[in-house]
């Protein structure tokens, strides 16, 4: 804050002039008793009869500190097939003001919310609650901050279901899955003694075909696999059929 002092005669003219602060609105010039001067065209004030020679005359420059508003956006990334539901509750805040951000409300099947970014599909910029500051300098000013997800990964294992009076040989590790990522073409084809490989399957008895007696995986398995992507939240077991 700066103050400067200069003399002045009655009837004399100055013209007041005011910086612009960031952050802030203009409101006026005010006098000593708190009320805004009227000031001529060009902001030009008159000097007024005083109760006494040498009177000291007070005038402030006053700016309004400004408010915005932020909002949040749980926009899922692209490809992804889930809705996200939940909401999180939007903030007005004065531009000096710091503050924790809403923890987040929304919801996205087979994601993990790793935080806020400040443009859709943009790299994290602010952590889930993080105290913010300033992030806008206009008055009734609007900040829209973006969710930013990522893909959980999951196990899945395979159970050669190894009939009373036979082994399993070729049975594959366990796979991990990345909700939403490709699956794989194929499962290794498993072999025993004495009977004939059906295909891999969601349970040991009927349940849904997987991948067939070759290997080939179902490009759709309801519940589990949607245009050759994962789908389900959550890992699980396929099972040999013979």
């Amino acid at each position: 804050e700066m103050e400067t002092s200069k003399v002045f005669t009655l009837d004399d003219e100055i013209t007041l002039v005011h910086k612009t602060v960031d952050g802030y609105t203009w409101a006026g010039w005010f006098g000593a008793d708190g009320k805004a001067l009227t000031l001529a065209d060009g902001d030009k004030y008159t000097i007024t009869a005083q109760d006494k020679n040498g009177a000291t005359i007070t005038i402030t420059a006053t700016w309004e500190e400004n408010t915005y508003t932020i909002t949040f956006d749980g926009t899922k990334p692209e490809g992804a097939t889930g809705t996200v539901t939940g909401s999180t509750a939007e903030m007005k805040l004065s531009f000096t003001a710091s503050k924790a951000l809403s923890a987040n409300g929304f919801v996205l099947p087979g994601y993990r919310f790793t935080g806020w970014a400040e443009t859709k599909n943009g790299a994290v910029k602010y952590a889930d609650e993080a105290t913010v500051s300033g992030l806008s300098s206009e008055k009734d000013g609007k900040v829209t901050l973006y969710a930013v997800w990522a893909a959980l990964t999951y196990q899945v294992t395979f159970n050669g279901n190894a009939q009373a009076d036979s082994s399993v040989a070729g049975v594959p590790t366990a796979k991990t899955v990345t909700f939403d990522g490709a699956f794989g073409d194929t499962i290794a084809v498993v072999t025993s003694t004495g009977y004939t490989f059906k295909g891999w399957f969601t349970e040991k008895e009927n349940g849904i075909m997987v991948a067939d007696a070759t290997g080939a995986v179902q490009s759709n398995v309801e519940g589990y696999i949607t245009a050759g992507k994962w789908t389900r939240v959550g890992g699980t077991t396929f099972f040999a059929q013979w």
